[in-house]
């Protein structure tokens, strides 16, 4: 039997998921995009897949999109996280607000990133740090008074 290794972060694709991806991605022409694009939207029930070369490209995007939307410039990010989560935001010249976290699970001190609420800032990036659970329903309903 060969074994088997979870990495230590919850992902909502499973290796099926993935596989059929790559598959239908990389076809006979080699030229897969497209074709992946279209499996991802497919598999999603997606409007629309964007294929980007990082998930650095990948938040960049995000953020640029969020702050459009909101109209807002300031980002608040996690106190500690990977480089590369601050430099998108850098990237796309946001303010950085920062929030701290519980030193036991990780995930948000909720009344930390409140308090950056507080002051204006809109959009929040929220990262699960080395797999540890966050609590999603308790982010949804401090966000959802702002």
């Amino acid at each position: 039997m060969i074994p088997r290794y979870q990495l230590p972060a919850y992902s909502p694709l499973s290796a099926g998921a993935i596989q059929r991806a790559i598959v239908h991605g990389f076809g006979a022409a080699m030229n897969g995009h497209a074709s992946l694009a279209a499996a991802l939207e497919r598999e999603y029930s997606a409007d629309q897949a964007i294929l980007l070369g990082s998930g650095t490209a990948a938040l960049r995007v995000a953020i640029r999109l969020a702050m459009r939307r909101v109209g807002h410039t300031a980002v608040a990010l996690p106190a500690f996280t990977c480089f590369a989560v601050a430099a998108a935001a850098v990237g796309e010249r946001a303010r950085l607000r920062f929030y701290d976290l519980e030193p036991g699970t990780l995930a948000p001190d909720l009344e930390s990133l409140e308090r950056v609420l507080e002051r204006g800032t809109r959009i929040a990036v929220i990262t699960p740090q080395y797999g540890f659970p966050v609590d999603w329903d308790a982010i949804a309903d401090l966000v959802a008074r702002y």
